[in-house]
């Protein structure tokens, strides 16, 4: 029997606010501008939110589908149809960027290339996002029933887990480029994002754990030896403002944001978190091919920063109505496929039946 869960209308307007991070972290701020600004304590936190997130709403799906086993997670429609829904949005901003390149806007590209960039996610800004997300798809149900069943022992291994990529990557050397498309190095992340879900709804919760305020004191300051003082942990590396150490400050506050607001409802932040995966693609082709010009021809930070708000947000809008009908079709073509597939080659024929 599947559960009726309560809708939390605070996630949309959450993944809103993430975007527009996402939009001002990829601005040209000066690194003294970002440290002045404290972007280490929240706009750096962008991924971070939407990987905790993720996982809350991906639990909250499991729940209202009734999917109970590890089977039914890796069932061909329900997998299949999340790849297809980052997957569609993300070959059309992919083909205006083969289209651009083809113009020799940006460089002179070859066959092999645009392969390549496909797999890898574009060439724009936070273009490792869509094949992290496909590795999101087929990693989380390990990560889901593993916090179902143990929740406190699964998010410590899980923490364990994340240190231990950082260290194997660090040991073996991976490349900044190989390091940043693995979705490894937010694992705890999605981790809690689960764990916040079945701790709401399958624990006897209590508010505010000690660990939790403990963890957001030890990721405070070690957000801030590594960003302001210049800390080099032997093992990380790449991308030291969103690894798992300094972003541990900033579980309690999802905690709370997600359990104390579910209720505060924020229209055009919701409008805009719905749309998120769109905005971020548009604002992943424009940053990369448009942005610069734009820049120079307005001629005032101040007047581009916020002009980039509006073009990324209010294309971000329409593409999602031009995307949404298209990546339905798609869905409905694939399942239609498969049941067809299903009746020609399991089912048994009328006239063969008794």
């Amino acid at each position: 029997m599947r559960k009726i869960v309560k809708r939390n209308y605070f996630l949309d307007s959450l993944k809103g606010i993430a975007i527009l991070f996402v939009i001002t972290t990829h601005f040209n701020f000066s690194d003294r501008e970002e440290l002045s600004l404290l972007f280490p304590y929240w706009i750096d936190m962008a991924v971070p939110m939407f990987m905790v997130i993720s996982g809350y709403l991906y639990a909250l799906s499991y729940e209202r589908h009734g999917i109970n086993t590890m089977e039914q997670a890796y069932g061909v429609h329900y997998t299949v149809d999340k790849v297809i829904r980052y997957t569609v949005p993300f070959a059309l901003a992919y083909l205006v960027e083969m289209l651009l390149g083809a113009l020799d806007i940006v460089e002179d590209w070859n066959g092999l290339d645009y392969f390549e960039y496909f797999v890898r996610g574009g060439i724009g800004a936070g273009s490792y996002y869509y094949p992290m997300m496909v590795q999101f798809v087929f990693l989380y149900p390990l990560v889901y029933f593993l916090i179902k069943k143990y929740p406190r022992k699964g998010l410590v291994f899980f923490f364990c887990a994340n240190i231990g990529y950082e260290i194997f990557k660090w040991a073996f050397r991976f490349s900044g480029e190989a390091y940043r498309v693995l979705i490894f190095r937010l694992l705890f992340m999605i981790a809690f994002g689960a764990y916040l879900f079945i701790r709401e709804h399958n624990l006897k919760r209590k508010a505010n754990p000690v660990w939790m305020w403990a963890a957001f004191l030890l990721g405070v300051l070690l957000t801030y030896l590594i960003n302001y003082k210049k800390w080099q942990i032997l093992f990380i590396s790449d991308w030291e403002s969103t690894s798992v150490l300094s972003c541990v400050f900033f579980l309690p506050v999802m905690d709370l944001l997600i359990h104390k607001c579910g209720n505060v409802r924020i229209p055009p932040l919701e409008k805009i978190g719905a749309a998120s995966y769109d905005v971020f693609l548009v604002q992943m082709v424009y940053y990369h091919f448009f942005e610069e010009d734009f820049y120079n021809a307005i001629g005032n930070r101040v007047g581009a920063f916020f002009f980039n708000f509006l073009v990324c947000v209010g294309l971000g809008l329409l593409f999602s109505k031009v995307e949404g009908p298209v990546t339905a079709w798609c869905a409905g073509l694939w399942r239609k496929l498969v049941e067809n597939y299903r009746k020609k080659h399991y089912e048994v024929p009328e006239n063969m039946q008794n």
